[in-house]
């Protein structure tokens, strides 16, 4: 019996820290913030139609009109600052803002080539 509630208690504890890693965000920076979330269309590099998708925890972008497919990874947000590093080497940072009724966002100040400084338009949430 005994050997039982010493099991039971492994299992308990195995189990407590599965969900909580489970639970944790994405390390560095966290999950997007929830106004992000969505698809929003530009005007990227050259003129050229840019898109740009965020989840609550990816990035993706194209620069035509597909569905954004390119996962940017090792991106990070944190305030008004996406951060692109590859390992722990900083690639570039861009500062973003939303309009007051959430609808335009602004990128500026970016030197990620794959987020070009420009005004977005929130094409669905």
């Amino acid at each position: 019996m005994k050997n039982k509630f010493k099991l039971f208690g492994i299992i308990a504890m195995v189990a407590i820290i599965g969900f909580s890693m489970v639970s944790c965000g994405e390390p560095g920076g966290g999950g997007i913030p929830s106004d992000l979330v969505g698809t929003w269309d530009g005007t990227g590099i050259g003129g050229a139609n840019q898109i740009i998708k965020f989840t609550s925890t990816q990035i993706f972008v194209c620069n035509a009109t597909a569905e954004p497919t390119e996962l940017m990874t090792n991106t990070t947000i944190s305030g008004d600052t996406i951060t692109h590093k590859i390992g722990s080497h900083l690639i570039g940072d861009a500062k973003w803002s939303l309009n007051a009724s959430k609808d335009v966002l602004t990128i500026s100040q970016s030197d990620i080539t794959l987020i070009p400084n420009g005004t977005y338009n929130k094409v669905n949430p």
